[in-house]
């Protein structure tokens, strides 16, 4: 069995175990056979307040290869107001709630907006902070509230966030990604495995049991 590449926005390389990040309008083409799961989303830039958009999602969401919703989320830097985003990103936690699928989160500095809404609304199922590259505060903050954390291309930068932090994230909440860079995902799992000091092949079990215990596999 592959490495699992929680988040890409590419085509399967290398059979690895991949999660195709999509929105609902590009479900149609997709060549689903050259991946293994598929995770669709309204991303946060892409809004366009139109009932139908939830509607196609919703459909999207029943497709057997959709394992996760999002990416989805907020994003202070891009995209529409903030309310606006809220009020799609709660839209997603609902439709996660009512299929029983983890939701795979979109965060550019709103962090606490995000922590704070998923404390206030106990959502059942896992949620993933994806791409993440924050402070030791912040993922604290986010591990106490039930966090996930997907990291990326970020880990291999000696002057990023998350290279500082990925040795202090306990190993059974995290998951590892490509998201759309040309990296490989074997790459950043050798990276974080010589973090934790551990041999590859064991970061790979800890993660799928991780991934199995999120999609209740």
């Amino acid at each position: 069995m592959g490495l699992i590449n929680l988040h890409t926005h590419s085509a399967c390389i290398d059979k690895e175990i991949t999660v195709r990040s999509c929105q609902p309008h590009e479900m149609a083409e997709l060549h689903h056979e050259e991946y293994t799961y598929l995770t669709v989303g309204i991303h946060p830039w892409y809004i366009d307040n139109k009932e139908e958009s939830y509607h196609r999602l919703e459909e999207a969401i029943s497709n057997e290869k959709v394992i996760m919703i999002g990416e989805c989320g907020l994003d202070k830097v891009w995209g529409p107001t903030l309310d606006i985003q809220e009020a799609s990103f709660r839209r997603h936690i609902e439709l996660s709630e009512k299929h029983q699928k983890p939701l795979i989160i979109h965060c550019v500095k709103a962090y606490n907006e995000i922590i704070a809404i998923k404390r206030e609304l106990k959502p059942k199922q896992a949620w993933i902070l994806h791409g993440f590259n924050s402070t030791m505060p912040i993922m604290e903050e986010a591990f106490n509230a039930g966090f996930y954390f997907s990291f990326g291309k970020a880990v291999l930068n000696p002057n990023s966030k998350a290279s500082h932090i990925i040795k202090e994230v306990p190993v059974n909440h995290i998951f590892l990604e490509t998201d759309d860079s040309a990296y490989n995902i074997r790459q950043i799992y050798q990276k974080v495995a010589d973090f934790k000091g551990v041999h590859i092949t064991q970061l790979k079990s800890i993660i799928q049991d991780n991934f199995n215990k999120i999609i209740k596999k």
